[in-house]
């Protein structure tokens, strides 16, 4: 983390109950803009990256690219610590894909190198001491590194091999936080998170397409008609499958399953080939993704056009594809419903008819307006 930064810096804050919401994906209805002083002075929960990253040799030898903290750091001077690491600074619309821009920028910043490619691994709450809610990448990356005086001690930080660094785990100081991940990430097959799967033969194939469809609209009817076309079954999953009568989720599990029913029978697609599940929200990222395998089963590809999503499937048993999702800033759930709040029945052209006419028959649009007023 830069330790010359501006004490009047915007970062993340978020409060205490509302930090496992992360865990769902959703970040910006839940982070508010403090400034870097009062964040520390106050211990506000605030969000930060921390990144992990490793070169492999010509002889296929991981190589770990381990950072020593400068003896000017205010805190942990002289600790070793994970490659690169800071603040999250406070965007209104602050997204996931924001999140992986900072961790990229951190790397550079500090270590002065570009990640080739960079994977989510967890999402890390250390609460009592810094008050910090850290996003932990794993990078693969070039062996060149041009190493910023200002952050890092020049002479230790370096990459090490798996010995050079079990010896150094053993003998040296690190930051708790980054000897547990280190501990765990030099036993771990981290290469072949990396690797490309071979592609399935779409015969026989089964699908799996999550969304929290408030309210299901043409997007997601887009995506589910092009699924169908290239696979033989498909499992849907309705997320956040608990949440009713809330601002994001007004509609319940029930109501929503009625949207895509009706929706696929009067676009002629056989309900034979679908299968619809509930999935709740766990409120732990790593929980959540094996409790839809005890829900739903097996199944040989994800489709997901939400990034939080993909990367909490990788280094799973199944294909991850991004489908084309057209016009996604009008076929939006938040956007729809923030329509229907304004009155502008714009809506009504972004939704199956089906869908329009059970969101009057369900009172949908004076619960909305209800919902946002309380």
């Amino acid at each position: 983390m830069a330790e010359f930064d501006d004490p009047d810096e915007l970062l993340a804050c978020i409060k205490k109950e509302d930090i496992k919401y992360l865990h769902t994906g959703k970040i910006a209805p839940y982070i508010f803009p403090e400034k870097r002083k009062i964040v520390h002075e106050k211990n506000l929960y605030h969000l930060i990256v921390r990144i992990f990253a490793f070169f492999v040799d010509k002889n296929g030898e991981v190589k770990y690219l381990i950072q020593k903290r400068s003896k000017n750091k205010k805190v942990y001077p002289n600790f070793y610590t994970d490659s690169a690491s800071g603040h999250i600074n406070y965007k209104k619309k602050l997204s996931f894909k924001d999140i992986i821009q900072e961790s990229e920028r951190e790397l550079f910043e500090e270590m002065g190198v570009f990640p080739k490619k960079i994977e989510f691994y967890a999402l890390e709450q250390k609460l009592e001491e810094l008050f910090e809610i850290s996003y932990i990448f794993i990078a693969l990356v070039d062996s060149k590194i041009h190493l910023n005086p200002n952050e890092v001690d020049i002479e230790s930080s370096r990459f090490y091999s798996k010995d050079e660094l079990s010896q150094l785990l053993k003998a040296k100081n690190f930051i708790p936080i980054s000897k547990k991940l280190w501990n765990i990430f030099i036993n771990m097959d981290i290469i072949n998170l990396f690797k490309k799967k071979p592609e399935l033969d779409k015969k026989n194939r089964c699908a799996l397409f999550i969304g929290r469809f408030q309210p299901f609209h043409y997007g997601h009817l887009h995506i589910i008609k092009t699924i169908v076309e290239e696979n033989t079954q498909l499992k849907i999953g309705i997320g956040s499958s608990q949440e009713y009568n809330t601002k994001m989720n007004p509609f319940s599990f029930k109501e929503r399953k009625s949207f895509i029913t009706e929706s696929l029978k009067k676009n002629g697609i056989d309900l034979k080939k679908i299968t619809i599940y509930e999935i709740p929200d766990m409120y732990d990222a790593k929980k959540w993704v094996d409790n839809i395998f005890k829900i739903v089963g097996d199944f040989d590809i994800l489709y997901a056009p939400n990034e939080w999503i993909r990367n909490l499937f990788l280094g799973k048993k199944c294909d991850i594809v991004k489908p084309k999702y057209y016009h996604k800033d009008e076929f939006n759930g938040a956007y729809i419903r923030e329509l229907i709040l304004k009155n502008d029945n714009k809506w009504i052209e972004l939704v199956p008819k089906t869908v329009a006419k059970l969101i009057v028959k369900f009172d949908g649009i004076e619960r909305i307006k209800k919902l946002n007023r309380n």
